[in-house]
């Protein structure tokens, strides 16, 4: 099966054709996965809404309050603990945990590409790790 360019009568195969509508739509596709990978890394929080949007990870729960501890643990136990389940955050560059009326949370500004980081074997005390992470923090 070919397709032929409009006017010109030459064809193009349909491999050109498919690799074109792919690149176009890569950008959607992209967001759709870091979308449902959030949901999935996040599952065990019960997120009420997940938006991904200009590097901006955006996730409500369904409480009323966001608290330092919720905002910690999700941070690293969900979207950095994903990374090492090959889910890929690259694209994230702020994480944004707030409660179901979007009034109240937390906002990482390294976004997940400071995961390593978080993970790193010199933060594992609990002290250490929160200090890193509340040190890139601001409050929404």
């Amino acid at each position: 099966m070919r397709f032929c360019h409009a006017g010109t009568g030459s064809k193009i195969a349909p491999n050109r054709v498919v690799l074109a509508i792919a690149v176009i739509l890569s950008p959607f596709a992209a967001k759709a996965d870091v979308k449902s990978d959030a949901r999935s890394s996040l599952e065990m929080w019960s997120p009420s809404a997940v938006d991904f949007s200009d590097g901006t990870l955006t996730v409500s729960l369904s409480q009323n309050r966001v608290t330092e501890d919720m905002y910690i643990a999700a941070l690293s136990f969900g979207i950095c603990v994903g990374t090492l389940s090959g889910k890929d955050f690259s694209s994230v560059r702020e994480f944004v945990l707030l409660n179901q009326g979007g009034t109240q949370g937390f906002v990482y500004e390294r976004g997940a590409t400071d995961c390593d980081a978080i993970l790193d074997e010199d933060l594992r005390s609990i002290k250490d790790q929160r200090l890193h992470i509340l040190g890139a923090t601001h409050w929404h």
